[in-house]
């Protein structure tokens, strides 16, 4: 079923218009669908070591956006305090937003999933909204609006992504190799099982980036460049 629904309709665009190629000129606030994202929305997944994580803090510094990684957004989704304040800091339109696209997503998905994936796959909603923010894993991209996101894949070397996670999680180059492996077992199992989808495929980016051979500070800089042009041209805004 989760197949089937993401197949024919990408990122909750029902009732939205595709964006146009092309200088839009300046949008008209009045024009936007009441609680749907006000600004643009970067997602990032990644290859375990491939320095995804890192590249988005620092992309989230020169962009002055909040950066909210896995393990932040788990949190959220499973503490009620820190979940309530983030529903809170919404306003009305888009507290409907949030729950009308979390509603579809829980028939589409199916109740399967568990509580616990369906409150994260909310909170990635709540947090996008407000746009203007990046987020790294957890299916981000294929959750928020495609029109409001620019969707990074960022990969590397086997080689390369071995020796991060040897230096930065103090492992041996065996530990590491196989701590490496299972973490993208692991991110290919959930999105096969919430999305239907094969996470490695490229069609679900706009870019895929290879830290091993650009470095943190090109793929930075080209995904800054990026959503420069495409909020300028007005490519990552919705209409009604």
């Amino acid at each position: 079923m989760a197949r089937e629904y993401w197949s024919s309709h990408e990122g909750f665009s029902e009732g939205f218009e595709v964006p146009h190629h092309g200088d839009r000129g300046e949008m008209d606030p009045s024009s936007l669908v009441p609680g749907c994202p006000g600004g643009p929305i970067l997602t990032i997944s990644r290859e375990a070591g491939s320095r995804g994580r890192a590249i988005g803090q620092r992309l989230g510094q020169r962009l002055s956006w909040q950066v909210y990684d896995r393990e932040l957004m788990e949190y959220l989704a499973s503490d009620s305090v820190a979940s309530g304040e983030l529903y809170g800091e919404l306003d009305e339109a888009q507290k409907h937003w949030v729950n009308d696209q979390w509603a579809k997503l829980k028939l589409r998905v199916g109740a399967d999933l568990g509580e616990g994936t369906l409150s994260l796959f909310r909170v990635i909603l709540a947090l996008g909204v407000k746009g203007r923010v990046i987020l790294v894993g957890r299916g981000a991209h294929w959750i928020l609006p495609e029109s409001h996101t620019l969707r990074v894949r960022v990969v590397g070397t086997p080689e390369d992504r071995y020796a991060y996670l040897a230096q930065t999680l103090r492992l041996s180059p065996t530990e590491a190799q196989h701590r490496c492996r299972l973490r993208d077992q692991k991110r290919q199992d959930f999105a096969r099982q919430a999305f239907g989808f094969q996470i490695a495929d490229p069609v679900h980016y706009d870019m895929v980036l290879n830290s091993s051979r650009l470095g943190e500070e090109v793929c930075v800089q080209l995904m800054l460049e990026t959503v420069q042009v495409k909020e300028r041209l007005g490519l990552m805004i919705l209409r009604p």
